[in-house]
């Protein structure tokens, strides 16, 4: 009996010490850091179709434990930062990259992203490997290097001169008007509003810039719903349909957003 109840405490503790590890796991994940597996392509290149991004959920605040709420604030989404946050529409979380903070007035000039009058620097990248294995097709889509105001420069994909001309007959066709009010029928060649950001909120966009339901066309984010600044992909998967199991894109693994 003895023997059975010593045996009992020592898996007792056995179970605490688990216990607690996992408590310590979920708490991190909750507060300090936390990981985000994303299912679009909306961030293409940069971010892939099944990549797990890594994010700091100190980088802008204090965030309460197993809740997606800032309690305390001490820095603001910056252009060119990558951020999770909640859907302003829904209850999604979305992952896009911050172009605008309060009070800019951003626009796009023939396609070209224009912060406070200044048109931002795109040159074409001819090597397009950073296409390769992405999950979805680029084929009619041109890549570019964005150089933005204070932020490290990195890609951008745009439809091709021809594809974006072809959206905007078939929109103007069906009496649609120019301004990005339909996803399905936008371009950013043919984007005219003039976007001004209030105060306290943040307008994103991915950087598949013709193919990302973003801050164009549902407005803009509350700085506080943002959850945390993205900074690595821990890991890459991605469908093989050869195999029940996810090839891994190993050269992805803990590299750095740009």
């Amino acid at each position: 009996m003895k023997a059975l109840r010593n045996g009992i405490k020592e898996q007792w503790s056995g179970f605490k010490e688990l216990l607690i590890v996992l408590i310590i796991m979920v708490t991190v994940r909750s507060s300090l850091a936390n990981w985000y597996l994303v299912p679009s392509g909306s961030m293409m290149p940069t971010i892939k179709i099944g990549d797990h991004v890594f994010c700091n959920k100190l980088a802008y605040g204090l965030m309460l434990p197993f809740m997606e709420k800032q309690v305390i604030s001490w820095a603001q989404p910056a252009r060119g930062d990558i951020v999770p946050f909640r859907y302003p529409k829904g209850t999604d979380t979305y992952i896009k990259r911050v172009v605008g903070v309060s009070g800019d007035v951003i626009t796009f000039h023939q396609g070209v992203l224009t912060v406070n009058g200044k048109t931002l620097k795109e040159e074409e990248v001819r090597d397009r490997h950073v296409l390769d294995d992405m999950g979805e097709s680029a084929a009619d889509k041109t890549l570019y290097r964005e150089y933005g105001p204070g932020d490290k420069p990195h890609y951008v994909l745009r439809y091709t001169l021809e594809q974006a001309l072809d959206r905007m007959v078939m929109r103007r066709s069906i009496g649609g008007h120019p301004s990005s009010t339909n996803p399905a029928y936008y371009t950013t060649q043919g984007d005219t509003e003039i976007r001004r950001v209030p105060p306290d909120h943040i307008l994103v966009v991915g950087d598949n810039r013709d193919s990302s339901n973003d801050g164009r066309f549902w407005g803009f984010v509350e700085a506080k719903r943002v959850y945390c600044k993205a900074s690595h992909i821990l890991y890459s998967t991605v469908s093989d349909k050869n195999s029940w199991v996810p090839s891994f894109r190993w050269d992805r693994t803990f590299a750095t957003l740009e």
